[in-house]
């Protein structure tokens, strides 16, 4: 995925910038996702959110279902959290993709 990310920054013929979350992506974003105190009151947002979330069930009581308390109900997936993040990162009528 590196390589082909950095391909296309490389030979696009728009501006591409690409980054690659290595941390926890729903755990280091809750107090934004929240809206909570310490957290950026205008985070930053991106044209294209591209994911391959895990596909797994998760406990009521993992720490990324309990980062997301509006998004869970009965037994969460990691892979509905990871694309209602994408979704909260994009910018308005932007792309969010998740990859399955």
């Amino acid at each position: 995925m590196k390589d082909n990310l950095r391909y296309c920054e490389k030979y696009s013929t728009k501006a591409v910038e690409c980054q690659i979350r290595t941390e926890n992506y729903i755990t280091s974003q809750y107090l934004n996702f929240n809206s909570l105190l310490g957290g950026e009151p205008d985070p930053f947002k991106y044209d294209y959110v591209i994911g391959n979330p895990p596909y797994m069930k998760i406990l009521k009581d993992a720490p990324e279902a309990t980062a997301m308390p509006e998004i869970c109900y009965g037994a969460p997936n990691m892979y509905f959290l990871f694309a209602s993040m994408g979704l909260f990162k994009s910018c308005p009528g932007k792309i969010a993709m998740c990859i399955w």
